[in-house]
C-alpha cells in the first residue's frame, strides 16, 4: 500500500508541473502534511484541479504541519494550506501554542471530516489505560509526532487534563521521540516503541502496515478530560470506529477529535481566493475519489462553520452558486 501511495503521489507531482511550451507565469506555495500521508496527497489533488483551471500557475507542493502550516501563511511563505480546526483558532486568537495572534489566516472550505486522536500502545508494553501508565509513573517509549504537530500539541493538551506533562513522563525515565512516520513504524516493528500518538481522519498507512506484524491496543481517554480538553482548546468528543485497519480496533475508543479545514492567506487577492474556492467545489468529486479521508467533504457545507474566518473571495464563491446566503 505503501509503494502505490509513493507511486501515486510522483504521479501527481509530475501532472502539477507545467506543459513544456506552456511556462506558468504565476507561482502559488502550498503546504500541506507529511509527502507520505494522506494531507500531502488530497492538497496535491487540490492544486491539481486548480493549476488544469488556471495554467498561467504553477503550484509548489511543501509538507508540513498543522501548527507550522498557519505560521507559513502568516508569515508569507504560503499561498495555500491546511489545518486543523482547533490550530487554527488557537494561533488566530493567540493562544498556547501560539506566542501571539495570527491576522493573516483564513479559510476556503471546511472539510467535514473526524480526525480522531489515536492513542496506541503494543499489547507486550502491559500498558492498560493512559491512567495506569501515569499512575504507576510507567517508563514509556512514546511517539508524539515532531514538537508543534498536532499529534505533540493535542496530546499535551490530554496529559495536563491528566495532571501530567511530557516534562513529568521525561523526568520518570520515559523516552520521548518526534520521528516521521516511516521512522515509528520501524522502530515499532523492531520493539523500539511501547506508543504511538496520531491525530486523523480514516486509516493510516502506517497502522494499516503495523497491524499485520504487531498486537497493537487502542486505549479510551477519561471522559472527563474528554470535556476538559473540549471546553479548553476547542477539541470535540469524538470516536474510532471498532472496524478499522481490518477490525483490529476491536471496540468503540471514546477521544477527543477534530476537523480540518482547507486556508489561504488573508490578504490573498479575492479573485484569485475565488478561483481556488470555484476548482475546489468543482472538481470535488475527484478530489475524495483520490482522497478517501476527505470522503464527508460536501460543497453544501464546505462554506459552513469554518473555524478561520471565511476570506472574502471564497464567500463570494459560495454565494455566487447559492451554497451559502
Amino acid at each position: 500500500m505503501r509503494k502505490l501511495l509513493s507511486a501515486a503521489l510522483v504521479a501527481l507531482a509530475i501532472t502539477m508541473l507545467p506543459y513544456p511550451g506552456n511556462a506558468a507565469e504565476k507561482k502559488l506555495t502550498a503546504v500541506s502534511g507529511p509527502v507520505s500521508g494522506g494531507w500531502y496527497l488530497g492538497m496535491g489533488l487540490v492544486a491539481k484541479a486548480f493549476t488544469d483551471a488556471n495554467p498561467e500557475y504553477e503550484v509548489t507542493m511543501l509538507p508540513g504541519s498543522s501548527m507550522s502550516n498557519v505560521a507559513m501563511l502568516q508569515q508569507h511563505k504560503a499561498d495555500i494550506a491546511i489545518g486543523m480546526r482547533p490550530s487554527n483558532m488557537a494561533a488566530i486568537e493567540g493562544r498556547d501554542p501560539f506566542k501571539k495572534a495570527y491576522t493573516n489566516v483564513a479559510a476556503f472550505a471546511n472539510l467535514n471530516d473526524t480526525a480522531p486522536l489515536h492513542f496506541v500502545v503494543t499489547k507486550k508494553s502491559g500498558i492498560t489505560s493512559i491512567e495506569q501508565f501515569i499512575k504507576e509513573k510507567k517508563k514509556i517509549r512514546l511517539s508524539h509526532g515532531a514538537v508543534g504537530s498536532s499529534e505533540h500539541t493535542y496530546f499535551g493538551w490530554v496529559l495536563e487534563a491528566y495532571g501530567t506533562s511530557y516534562k513529568e513522563l521525561k523526568d520518570w525515565g520515559s523516552k520521548l521521540y518526534n520521528n516521521n512516520f516511516d521512522d515509528v513504524v520501524n522502530m515499532m516493528k523492531d520493539g523500539q516503541l511501547d506508543a504511538i500518538v496520531w491525530v486523523g481522519p480514516g486509516e493510516s498507512w502506517f497502522f494499516t502496515e503495523l497491524v499485520q506484524s504487531v498486537d497493537l491496543v487502542w486505549l479510551p481517554l477519561d471522559e472527563k478530560v474528554i470535556e476538559t480538553v473540549s471546553k479548553k482548546y476547542g477539541l470535540t468528543p469524538g470516536t474510532i470506529p471498532a472496524h478499522l485497519f481490518k477490525g483490529h480496533v476491536g471496540k468503540e475508543i471514546k477521544t477527543v477529535a477534530t476537523c480540518n479545514e482547507l486556508l489561504v492567506r488573508a490578504d490573498m487577492d479575492e479573485d484569485l481566493a475565488y478561483r481556488i474556492t470555484k476548482a475546489f467545489i468543482t472538481n470535488l468529486d475527484d478530489i475524495r475519489k483520490g482522497n478517501a479521508a476527505w470522503s464527508n467533504c460536501t460543497a453544501e457545507k464546505a462554506g459552513l462553520d469554518t473555524g478561520a474566518p471565511l476570506h472574502p473571495g471564497a464567500a463570494k464563491y459560495y454565494k455566487e452558486v447559492g451554497l451559502i446566503k
